[in-house]
């Protein structure tokens, strides 16, 4: 999970070239150890520590909109608290 600024979590699908540019390091895409999705995976701490950083310096909702006008898969991860409030469980009287 990575956390935007706003200390709420987010989902990214990972497609390297695009996530890397998004990111301001598209010199990552192509670096020795990080090139291939084999190599990313060996290196998956940095890669992560990479993308949390650059989550970390913006809201939630900024990151989903930077990440979905370029075409990449997110997701916010809801709070159970978020999800209580959500106007479907409300409407479906789905909590006791």
């Amino acid at each position: 999970m990575l956390l935007a600024r706003d200390k709420s979590q987010l989902l990214i699908v990972d497609v390297q070239q695009k996530l890397t540019a998004i990111i301001g390091k598209p010199d990552l895409a192509t670096a020795t150890g990080l090139a291939t999705n084999n190599e990313r995976v060996a290196n998956r701490v940095l890669c992560d520590q990479v993308t949390a950083e650059w989550c970390k310096s913006l809201p939630r909702a900024e990151v989903i909109d930077i990440c979905v006008a370029q075409g990449l898969v997110i997701a916010p991860v809801e709070t159970y608290a978020d999800s209580a409030r959500a106007p479907h469980v409300l409407e479906r009287d789905m909590l006791v």
